[in-house]
């Protein structure tokens, strides 16, 4: 029986003219490949959530002793931090890595992670030296709040010194705030009566997408109802990207469901996965006057006659759209350029040789017209 091997890739597409004029796949490492840094944990055994910034790639993995974060730069493998690393300052290890929204997030070279666990639970900093340091832990004061504490942190994102993460204080009491060097900073939450705008009703749930210069995306809404993908100041003056009375752009109705793993901002442009009635669903760029499809259940899958039939993983790099999406010509990674889609890489294709029969769905990053993804051979 053959075995398939996860491998995690590199996709270097040369653009010009919104045409893809040449390919190169970069193996980062695959279940051949020793985990660095370990204690006799031999090979990687899987890997997860890469990102990927100015060549430098970050990606959750493990190896037969634990899981944690690894860095590839320059090609040199390095290990970020794992499960049998000390806290800063404490004698307990980090405990887990494993939550669906633990995905590190990189700027400048700064590495921002979250960990749960009852001892190690809080977002983290690790430098390029990989030093830690705490940002935000279980059991620090929430601000703005009298004698109350976090009891979880998700959805960390951090640009140019800056780290915006969604913190939980009660069952169903949560906020967006962020750190800056030491310093933790209320932008909103679920105590402040924040009527959310052209609704009846005040934000109760807020899921932070990213933070760019200053400007914070999340998706948010009232208790168990998303309505709308916002924008806010580091201040908490909020406005609309696009909600539940926005209509479909080239569809019937107004959206009806914002999907909060999705978004993604560059440069001010937003791209996101919306859906509505009638099994509408779609991803659609909003760059400051108004909202383009970039491809729905309507849209050909390129080379077919065929629509695709699912969209998800919006990256947004220098006025481009990477995405995953599926139909009839099975999963694949495509490019939306200056209003044209072009095939990247798809499952059955050949690289270095050997065929690729899965791409991790969800699972992908892309900085300067390079993809980054997770596979199988």
């Amino acid at each position: 029986m053959k075995r398939h091997k996860c491998i995690l890739l590199t996709l270097i597409s040369v653009v010009i003219a919104s045409s893809v004029q040449a390919q190169t796949f970069t193996l980062i490492a695959d279940t051949n490949t020793p985990a660095p840094g370990g204690i006799n944990g031999g090979n990687f055994l899987g890997f997860n959530e890469p990102v990927i910034e100015n060549g430098q790639i970050v990606f959750r993995g493990q190896d037969g002793n634990s899981n944690g974060f690894f860095s590839s730069d320059n090609g040199v493998l390095s290990r970020i931090v794992d499960s049998m690393t000390n806290v800063p300052g404490e004698l307990v290890t980090f405990s887990n890595f494993s939550g669906t929204s633990e995905r590190a997030s990189l700027s400048n070279g700064q590495i921002a992670f979250s960990s749960l666990g009852s001892s190690s639970g809080g977002v983290y900093m690790a430098n390029e030296n990989n030093q830690i340091d705490s940002l935000i832990r279980f059991q620090d004061a929430v601000p703005g709040q009298n004698n109350i504490t976090f009891i979880s942190f998700a959805h960390q994102h951090t640009h140019n010194g800056r780290t915006v993460f969604r913190g939980a204080f009660g069952p169903f009491s949560s906020g967006i705030y962020f750190s800056e060097g030491q310093n933790t900073f209320k932008v909103i939450d679920s105590t402040d009566s924040t009527p959310i705008p052209g609704m009846n009703g005040d934000f109760i749930s807020f899921t932070p997408a990213a933070i760019e210069n200053g400007t914070i995306l999340f998706v948010g809404g009232g208790f168990n109802t998303t309505t709308g993908l916002y924008q806010s100041t580091l201040e908490g003056v909020i406005s609309v990207v696009a909600d539940i009375n926005t209509p479909i752009p080239d569809g019937d109705g107004n959206f009806t469901f914002f999907d909060n793993r999705f978004p993604n901002v560059d440069d001010g442009q937003v791209v996101f996965v919306g859906s509505g009635a009638n099994n509408q669903s779609g991803i659609y760029l909003s760059d400051g006057n108004g909202l383009t499809t970039v491809a729905d259940r309507n849209t050909l899958q390129p080379g077919s006659a065929n629509p695709f039939s699912d969209l998800r993983e919006p990256i947004i790099d220098n006025g481009r759209v990477f995405f995953q999406g599926n139909g009839t010509e099975g999963l694949g990674i495509y490019m939306f350029d200056s209003g044209q889609i072009t095939r990247l890489v798809g499952i059955g294709d050949s690289i270095n040789g050997q065929q690729l029969t899965t791409i991790a769905q969800n699972v992908m990053d892309a900085d300067d017209g390079t993809v980054v993804f997770t596979g199988f051979l």
